[in-house]
């Protein structure tokens, strides 16, 4: 059974509360069974639920207030959308370009759901967004996400059409979502433009990006055309060696001097950005982001380490050890986690309690920047 994480449930509590009223979420738990609403008893945005809880939410929110009518959701959906674009700033998403948010759709999909992976295709102004491997198959909740999916494009701008033209939930082997979409602006309406303040949030977003090819990406784009440098090259150094290695460019020389930046963390030169300043350059935002983008550069470098097609468990432990300082104990729990063991397992190969092999997983979660013991191993084996 898959999960999802509450802050999908959450957006149904606002929901219910600023349109239907306030005892609406009672009524929809009154509906649930007993076993249910003892989960729902109190609701974290980060915690995980079984994918059957949502659905029997999502189903009963339809049928409790809207008659059944499967609109409903889709209106959810979009609702949800609206949220995650203010109220809880997914900066990741307002800092770079729509292209990037749909060629990284599996990323922002893991970061919520353990089960399902999408595949997309744009043609001018046609994307088809295609849904594998889901253990949910509800048409209520299909919908929930066509509204969400176009309500996020809408930001950036025109759906004339939107639709659900397959869905597992009548027997077919994918979901598939396809919209007609006309681009208008490369920022999301109502967008303001970075200030020292926002600095957290963008940082928290770009911690949890899942490679460097992504993380490189998105800090071109927040230099280039949020911090507004004319011209921006990004150049990151290997693992091991000192030469560095021209990552990406943006923007145009104009011929103005050009500044370099060092990337450097715990000593050692990570990489480099050259920038051409403008009159408009948010120079005191990127002065502070620099030691930021440092450390997640250095992170991140491990995921380059692939010039083998199959990475042995013992050369990436190896790895981890030097890039986030693991301990030798550490260093035994994950190489037993990337091969598919059980803390009860581990445990007793290693001849300590399982709490102590839950606090080595807690602190290889902090030192990785990981949140679950899946997107830990997705971070290791994830090129394989």
């Amino acid at each position: 059974m898959g999960h999802m994480k509450g802050i999908s449930i959450t957006h149904t509590q606002a929901y219910l509360r600023e349109r239907i009223g306030p005892c609406a979420w009672s009524e929809l738990l009154d509906a649930l069974p007993e076993h249910d609403r003892k989960v729902l008893s109190v609701v974290v945005a980060e915690a995980w639920y079984e994918n059957s809880v949502h659905t029997r939410i999502n189903r009963a929110f339809c049928d409790i207030f809207y008659d059944g009518d499967l609109a409903a959701a889709e209106e959810l959906g979009r609702f949800s959308a609206d949220r995650d674009f203010t109220k809880f700033h997914r900066w990741v998403l307002r800092l770079t370009r729509p292209s990037f948010a749909l060629q990284h759709i599996n990323f922002y999909w893991r970061y919520a759901h353990d089960t399902g992976r999408w595949e997309t295709e744009t043609r001018r102004d046609k994307i088809t967004a295609k849904l594998f491997d889901w253990d949910i198959r509800d048409a209520a909740m299909c919908r929930r996400f066509l509204g969400y999916i176009g309500r996020t494009l809408e930001f950036y701008g025109k759906v004339p059409q939107k639709a659900h033209r397959l869905c597992r939930a009548h027997g077919a082997d994918v979901c598939i979502f396809s919209f007609e979409w006309q681009l208008m602006h490369d920022v999301p309406l109502g967008w303001k433009q970075p200030s020292l303040s926002d600095i957290p949030d963008i940082l928290n977003e770009l911690r949890a990006l899942p490679d460097l090819e992504s993380l490189s990406a998105a800090i071109l784009d927040i230099v280039h055309d949020h911090l507004l440098f004319p011209w921006v090259e990004l150049w990151i150094s290997s693992i091991g060696h000192d030469k560095l290695t021209f990552a990406r460019r943006a923007g145009t020389r104009a011929g103005a001097h050009v500044a370099r930046v060092d990337l450097q963390h715990s000593g050692r030169e990570v990489g480099r950005l050259d920038v051409e300043p403008g009159p408009g350059s948010k120079q005191d935002v990127l002065e502070t982001l620099v030691p930021w983008f440092s450390l997640l550069i250095d992170s991140a470098r491990l995921s380059v380490e692939d010039q083998a097609p199959a990475r042995h468990v013992d050369d990436v432990v190896h790895l981890a050890r030097a890039q986030w300082g693991l301990t030798p104990r550490q260093c035994d729990v994950l190489r037993l986690v990337l091969q598919g063991e059980a803390n009860k397992s581990i445990a007793k190969k290693l001849g300590c309690e399982e709490r102590t092999v839950e606090q080595h997983m807690t602190k290889l979660l902090d030192k990785t920047g990981t949140e679950t013991r899946g997107m830990l191993v997705w971070l290791f084996w994830k090129k394989r």
